[in-house]
């Protein structure tokens, strides 16, 4: 790996590009001291020279525990000091990566360039827009008059009558014709075919296709940074980097198709409860009843349905507007004709309604 020759500065007279060789400062004689930065030129020279590449590898300078002083990796003993090297720490090697952000991104694919409109069809597009603008103001305009006028509001109404209704539908076993994929218990089976009863996606063929793919066309040595080796020399950081090409891939799309699937449907005649009739009662006053119900042969009562409703007037700025309020008909019986609720309406509907608080004086 390459090796580079680092700088340092002085940090007592402010000297500045000493060698890794100076181990004292050859402006004022101070020696290196202990926090001072090893620091590349961007035209560091390559390390050729043996004897210097030895001392680059040789290891870490260390820093004197006594006098501070920096000495080489081989040294036993202080070069200012004469103090043996015993324990006193050795510089840190450190790993100064390159800024992988700061790498220049690769430029875009190329784009098809679009094809420039024509003036007629610019003055198209232009009336189109207007157009859709124009559409899009009215609806917001009306669903904001929509909003106001559906807007709920309070309002003081008079029940005008009541009314009720109640109904009792009469079914009836009857002999009826359908169809299906399973024959129904009891049913009388009156044919059978084969009909589509679904469909599926199935190949048809297959259609031969280009698409781009990068692929891996072997490796290549990258300078990742520098290693600070502590003695004032830098070794790049070297890394394997796989090497892409884009080439031109061809590959086989099936092409699918809607494949109906059959299945047997039969025709048979059934037995099913119909309603043949509605018994219904209905009146204006607080005495509901059920209809006279009478079932011949083979008939049945179906589920009972029953309806109460206010039949409302407004008073006030409500005055002339009439609503139809349905209720349960425990509620129902609360209400008198004449008498006065509050509601709340939206438009012409009545949401909700309770009798009308009067306050006592």
């Amino acid at each position: 790996m390459t090796i580079r020759e680092g700088r340092w500065d002085c940090t007592s007279c402010g000297a500045q590009g000493l060698t890794p060789r100076d181990m004292t400062c050859t402006g004022c004689g101070a020696p290196r001291a202990e926090d001072v930065r090893f620091y590349l030129p961007e035209d560091a020279p390559e390390v050729t020279d043996e004897e210097e590449l030895a001392r680059a590898r040789s290891g870490p300078d260390w820093q004197c525990g006594y006098c501070g002083a920096g000495n080489p990796a081989d040294a036993g003993s202080c070069a200012q000091c004469s103090a043996p090297r015993e324990d006193s720490p050795s510089r840190e090697v450190r790993e100064l990566r390159d800024d992988p952000a700061s790498a220049a991104p690769p430029p875009p694919p190329e784009q098809p360039a679009p094809e420039a409109a024509s003036g007629p069809a610019k003055k198209a597009g232009a009336v189109s827009a207007l157009g859709v603008l124009g559409c899009l103001g009215l609806c917001c305009l009306l669903a904001v008059v929509g909003g106001l006028l559906r807007k709920p509001q309070q309002a003081v109404l008079e029940v005008q009558r009541v009314s009720w209704e109640r109904s009792i539908p009469v079914q009836e076993q009857r002999p009826v014709v359908e169809r299906g994929w399973t024959l129904p218990a009891g049913a009388r089976l009156l044919g059978q075919s084969q009909e589509i009863k679904s469909h599926r996606e199935v190949v048809d063929h297959y259609e031969t296709r280009t698409r781009k793919k990068r692929v891996q066309v072997g490796t290549k040595k990258v300078v990742v940074g520098k290693r600070d080796l502590g003695n004032g020399y830098f070794e790049d950081i070297v890394e394997e980097k796989p090497v892409y090409e884009t080439r031109d891939e061809t590959y086989r799309e099936p092409v699918m198709r809607r494949e109906p699937v059959y299945a047997t449907q039969y025709r048979y005649e059934v037995i099913r409860w119909k309603t043949v009739r509605n018994e219904v009662a209905r009146g204006d006053d607080k005495a509901p009843r059920w209809p006279e119900l009478r079932l011949g042969p083979k008939q049945r009562e179906g589920p009972r349905r029953e309806v109460y409703r206010l039949h409302l007037r407004g008073t006030g700025e409500q005055a002339g507007e009439t609503y139809v309020y349905e209720l349960p008909e425990a509620e129902w019986r609360h209400y008198e004709v004449g008498q006065r609720v509050d509601a709340t309406v939206s438009g012409d509907e009545v949401e909700s309604l309770r009798p009308l608080q009067v306050e006592s004086n």
